[in-house]
């Protein structure tokens, strides 16, 4: 049944209305809550993983303090260099004065529970092993391996080669973090040997190995190669997850985050590059727990819903009874102002709400009023403006029209030279009497900067040269903004060629960059410090005509034309060299037309 009355009416759309909003308003809260709650969990995560990670590049660069020890020591000066006989007195006792040394800094060493072999090799063949698994080493395996060899073309610096299987034949641990390190003489600073350390993956792995038990937050470490680090559980933790994708793809990366689903199960994966190293921290989220705060969010947002929507429903019935009687008063007053009445009515203004939404109304009637009039104002101020711009064409277009006169004289005197200026002078006015931010092809645009260089041969007795080159003729085609060529030729031939007091030359190269055009203008000209370009490009346009040469257009001004009908990733770069050259270029948008027609000017 259709409600008649408007108390009846205010009552049903405001109701209606109001579910809209209050159901908005409910979806809001659950969605802005929600996105707090999963900000609120990934900022926890990225800070576990950002102490994480400066934990382990501090441990890291301690262990390769363990190996600057190896690195230049003149314990090895004597005892990595002599030629021995193995079987005298001298070399026993050399060889266990160094040991003693080794065994000594290992021992007090905080890494040494974590070290599985140390092992020192001389080029003169003397060979120093330490640890539970060195006396298995077979040390040609060892210089076999890839990381060995990357590690001695290191030029001093460790070489960290990544989470490998132990190469000891009988041995404690699987899977070691090798370290490979040339040893050089204290004094010569040559090479004298190398030193193998061969840690155990604990070394990183029990900076996070108390919380990669937790069900929420797990934990492993990737080497440069992709393999993890402890290598067991975090194997089986990639192949359980079916990520070993994922894994290669966040290699390259230096950190981020993305979410995984696997069966059922969601999941947000976080990751970190160390600097160190540049290996990555790998930390696996379990969102179970965000999903049951979301159960209960979606309920609050239910209850939170039906509650505002109830108390809008009694809200409402009450509000309509009292404002029908003043509703129909500012229907009235709204009907004369719908008619251009904007007189006040001081009758629906009052103390209550709907009094000041009288009040507020009589304000509304005034300023419309008021903005009418200022309109009409404003229209008269156009039309002066416009007779004004109208009235400024004339002087253009009377010298026009007065080298055409010229021009015509030059051909009855026979005057050839005259003549051809006044046609080109004429062709230049006349495009400068048009808009300068319209479009023109590419080939009307280089015959007008033809025609500029035509009159500054004749001004420099003809030591000017302008060499055009394009890479497909098809780009001729291209619309560009009228006059963005002859400011930066003008520019070339002015700051660079004229100073030179020489002849001069600029190339003018057009070539395609994928969608975009590029045109690149460069002289042989003086050149320009970098702190000029910077001058040029950065500081802000220069309305000065002067400076600004025959269209009254600057290299800056140039530049934000571009950047205003193009966007801000296009306009103009300069690369110059001081008394060698100065290249400048245009980059913006291909956009072809029709083939266009050049004729114009003065004929």
């Amino acid at each position: 049944m259709k409600p008649r009355t408007l108390k009846s009416k205010i009552i049903l759309y405001v109701l209606l209305i109001t579910i809209i909003p209050t159901l908005f308003f409910a979806v809001f809260y659950y969605s802005s809550t929600k996105d707090i709650y999963e900000k609120n969990m990934l900022d926890t995560a990225e800070d576990n993983i950002y102490y994480m990670k400066k934990s382990l590049d501090e441990r890291v660069m301690m262990a390769n303090g363990l190996s600057d020890w190896f690195f230049v020591n003149n314990n090895f000066d004597k005892v990595l260099t002599r030629e021995y006989d193995t079987n005298s007195r001298e070399y026993r006792q050399d060889i266990l004065t160094v040991y003693k040394q080794i065994e000594l800094r290992l021992i007090n060493s905080p890494f040494f529970t974590y070290i599985s072999s140390v092992v020192v090799i001389g080029d003169n063949g003397v060979v120093f092993r330490y640890g539970t698994d060195a006396s298995m080493l077979d040390i040609e395996e060892i210089k076999a391996e890839e990381w060995f060899q990357k590690g001695l073309e290191k030029n001093g610096m460790a070489y960290w080669g990544g989470i490998v299987k132990n190469p000891a034949k009988i041995k404690m641990t699987d899977n070691i973090l090798p370290v490979v390190r040339p040893v050089l003489h204290s004094a010569l600073d040559k090479r004298i040997g190398w030193v193998f350390i061969g840690f155990k993956e604990s070394l990183l792995s029990d900076i996070y190995i108390s919380k990669r038990r937790d069900p929420i937050y797990r934990y492993f470490l990737l080497d440069n190669q992709g393999r993890g680090i402890p290598h067991d559980y975090s194997e089986s933790l990639i192949k359980g997850l079916n990520i070993e994708k994922e894994i290669m793809e966040i290699l390259p990366d230096y950190s981020g985050y993305f979410p995984l689903a696997r069966e059922g199960d969601e999941m947000m994966l976080v990751y970190e590059k160390i600097d160190y190293l540049n290996w990555t921290l790998v930390e696996i989220i379990s969102l179970e727990g965000l999903n049951e705060q979301q159960s209960i969010l979606r309920k609050m947002s239910f209850f939170i819903f039906i509650f505002s929507l109830i108390f809008t429903a009694i809200f409402t019935i009450y509000l309509s009874f009292n404002l029908t009687k003043p509703i129909k008063r500012l229907k009235g007053h709204m009907n004369r102002i719908s008619d251009g009445i904007f007189e006040r009515n001081p009758s629906i203004e009052g103390e209550d709400e709907m009094g000041k939404l009288g009040i507020k109304i009589n304000e509304m009637a005034a300023n419309i009023k008021n903005l009418l009039n200022r309109l009409v104002k404003e229209e008269q101020a156009k039309r002066k403006l416009e007779l004004r711009a109208l009235q400024n064409q004339v002087n253009p277009h009377f010298l026009y029209n007065t080298l055409n006169s010229i021009k015509w004289m030059a051909v009855m005197q026979k005057a050839e030279g005259i003549k051809n200026m006044v046609i080109v002078l004429g062709r230049l006015l006349k495009s400068l009497t048009s808009n300068t931010d319209e479009k023109i092809s590419l080939e009307q645009e280089l015959a007008l900067l033809k025609d500029f260089i035509y009159i500054q041969q004749i001004r420099h007795s003809g030591k000017i040269d302008l060499k055009v080159s394009l890479e497909n003729e098809e780009l001729m085609e291209c619309k560009i903004i009228k006059f963005i060529l002859q400011p930066i030729v003008e520019n070339s031939i002015f700051h660079g060629i004229d100073p030179k007091m020489n002849s001069g030359r600029i190339e003018l190269k057009v070539k395609k960059a994928k969608n975009d055009l590029l045109i690149i203008i460069r002289d042989d000209g003086i050149g320009m410090s970098s702190d000029k370009i910077r001058s040029i490009i950065q500081k802000p346009g220069d309305d000065n005509i002067k400076h600004q040469g025959l269209s009254g257009i600057g290299i800056k001004n140039v530049d934000n034309r571009i950047k205003l009908i193009y966007g801000k990733k296009y306009g103009i770069s300069i690369e110059s060299s001081e008394g060698e050259f100065t290249e400048v270029a245009i980059h913006i948008p291909c956009e072809m037309g029709d083939k266009p027609d050049s004729k114009g000017g003065i004929e």
